[in-house]
């Protein structure tokens, strides 16, 4: 290359440097596929939802959009072996096989269904409470509306005795 880093001189050196452009994108769309992944997996609770449950290195690169034959070819082989690390090292704190999977859904879905019967039998408890409590509301309002009227009474009885008799 020349003194300018940024423009190829030779064929030679356009195609390498086309090669590693092409390179970084297909490292990239594999790294966001990771991601993407991993994340799916957390918020399932080390289940990963798609492809039956079962991670493979094809199935990070249909995520990333490219091609399973790539990573036969020699010259990802580097790449290749990254990727079956990652893969194996995710599968570590992953549930999989379909009766794994299976038991695993039953559990949560167990654990919901009681934490749902926990807020049902809390709702019922509360509208018990709250019909209690409109009741007595309802007894104290009238009350307060016949205590009102005896001290109306009484405002009366005392201003008729305030007041000069008229003979």
């Amino acid at each position: 290359m020349s003194a300018n880093r940024d423009k190829p001189t030779t064929i030679a050196e356009h195609g390498r440097q086309a090669a590693n452009k092409k390179r970084e994108a297909t490292v990239s769309r594999i790294e966001r596929a990771k991601k993407i992944i991993a994340k799916e997996i957390a918020r399932n609770s080390g289940v990963y939802p798609n492809a039956g449950g079962r991670l493979s290195i094809e199935e990070v690169l249909r995520r990333a959009g490219l091609d399973r034959a790539l990573l036969a070819k020699p010259r990802h082989a580097a790449l290749r072996a990254e990727l079956r690390e990652w893969v194996t090292q995710t599968l570590e704190g992953t549930i999989t096989g379909h009766t794994n999977i299976r038991r695993h859904v039953t559990q949560r879905a167990d654990e919901a269904n009681t934490e749902l019967d926990k807020i049902r039998q809390r709702w019922a408890e509360a509208e018990l409470e709250f019909a209690e409590q409109s009741g007595e509301l309802s007894e104290l309002r009238l009350k307060c509306e016949r205590l009102e009227a005896d001290i109306r009474d009484l405002h009366r009885a005392l201003a008729d005795r305030e007041r000069p008799r008229q003979q």
